[in-house]
């Protein structure tokens, strides 16, 4: 993330390469491992590719259910779906952020800020959009360099504003 804030993207994306070689010659030695697939899934979500990065996170989760790493980032992408046009089923989206925020729990190999990140998005597919926002914040204040909390906050405002907007007949 580092390179890509800096604007180095050429070099991102070689490093993205690297990396994601040592992750699948990883799976590849151990094959039940979840980490090399979520690895390869963070890399990709980096690089803005959600579709890749949420099918590295589903391989992931097919080898540990409970990998508190992969249901982070699944809570991520699928928190950028509720805004997306043509997006699926919104209340099947909020399911899922739902029950992947109740299978994450207390985690302790999640860092503090991603846990506030996953509680927020939790807090929203419950409908609590205080606590969502306030657990939003918490995340920024905790670490300001982790994009994830400035854009589920975002995100949130729009849904709601949008939610507000009178329909048209």
């Amino acid at each position: 993330l580092d390179l890509r804030r800096a604007g180095r993207l050429p070099e991102m994306r070689e490093y993205a390469t690297r990396t994601e070689e040592v992750c699948r010659k990883f799976s590849a030695a151990a094959p039940g491992l979840p980490e090399p697939w979520y690895r390869m899934g963070r890399i990709h979500r980096a690089l803005m590719r959600d579709a890749e990065a949420e099918a590295m996170q589903e391989e992931a989760l097919r080898r540990d259910p409970k990998y508190a790493p992969a249901l982070y980032e699944r809570i991520v992408i699928t928190g950028k779906k509720l805004r997306m046009p043509g997006a699926p089923d919104r209340e099947a989206l909020l399911a899922r952020i739902a029950a992947d925020a109740v299978a994450i729990g207390g985690a302790g190999v999640l860092g503090a800020a991603e846990r506030r990140v996953a509680s927020a998005y939790s807090a929203w597919a419950s409908r609590d959009v205080e606590r969502a926002r306030r657990t939003f914040a918490e995340a920024i204040a905790y670490d300001p360099l982790l994009e994830d909390g400035f854009e589920g906050l975002a995100l949130l405002e729009v849904d709601q504003r949008d939610s507000r907007r009178p329909s048209s007949v």
